[in-house]
């Protein structure tokens, strides 16, 4: 049986901890924000913009044809037909769409983003199971271990809390399932420039070492971290 859209978010609304009695799906996807905040800053507020997001798929690509490098790792996740999955700052859907050819159309890909015209760009080509939802990945919404997988790319170096974001993705992962997670960085910055970018633009660039370190204190297993030009990389598991 194919999934339908309606069919996703139904399922979504299901595995939310508090499922709103009215939910607002009307842009196509489910806010459960409400007002929006001012974007902590400059990088966020260009995604927050409407140019920004439509110019992210261009240059998305353009740096993944010239850096195979940096592209997202989905194969780490070790994906099969009919599992769920969560990407973590989903963007305008491009690697969320991939996910969810992986588990097909028995599986549910559930894309998470704060950004307002990322959300809308990516629900005007979802696929059918695929359902988006706007909120906070350092307080995600979900019940615990309802997901097979946890992907995010270049979306925790944005996120000052680092540790709290790694520890709600551990805890709504089932045991045995797979995380993967991409950050922009090398293996040892300047620490000069990584303060001058953590204050001004709001941005916190963790080595795959630090990654690693976070992950084991979120109670991941089989923590695995590698460096790849300028995108550091982290894998693991939840312990069964």
């Amino acid at each position: 049986m194919t999934a339908r859209p309606d069919d996703a978010m139904a399922t979504v609304l299901e595995l939310l901890r508090e499922p709103p009695a009215e939910p607002d799906t009307g842009s196509g996807y489910l806010d459960l924000l409400g007002t929006t905040e001012a974007a902590a800053g400059p990088v966020q507020r260009l995604w927050e913009s409407g140019p920004g997001a439509s110019g992210y798929e261009r240059l998305a690509a353009l740096v993944r044809t010239a850096f195979p490098a940096v592209r997202p790792r989905i194969g780490e996740l070790r994906l099969t037909e009919g599992q769920r999955v969560l990407d973590i700052g989903t963007g305008p859907g491009q690697v969320t769409g991939e996910l969810a050819r992986l588990v097909g159309p028995r599986g549910l890909v559930a894309g998470l983003d704060l950004s307002v015209p990322m959300l809308r760009r990516a629900a005007g080509t979802a696929a059918p199971n695929t359902a988006f939802v706007r909120a906070d990945a350092t307080e995600l919404p979900f019940r615990d271990a309802v997901f097979d997988a946890v992907h995010s790319a270049y979306t925790i170096q944005l996120v000052r809390e680092g540790a709290a974001m790694l520890a709600e993705m551990t805890r709504v992962l089932r045991p045995g399932g797979r995380l993967c997670v991409l950050a922009p960085g090398v293996a040892r910055p300047n620490e000069r420039v990584r303060g001058g970018l953590e204050r001004s633009g709001k941005l916190w660039l963790r080595p795959a070492a630090e990654l690693v370190e976070l992950a084991r204190e979120a109670g991941l297993s089989e923590v695995r971290g590698s460096s790849h030009m300028v995108s550091q990389l982290l894998t693991a598991s939840r312990p069964r």
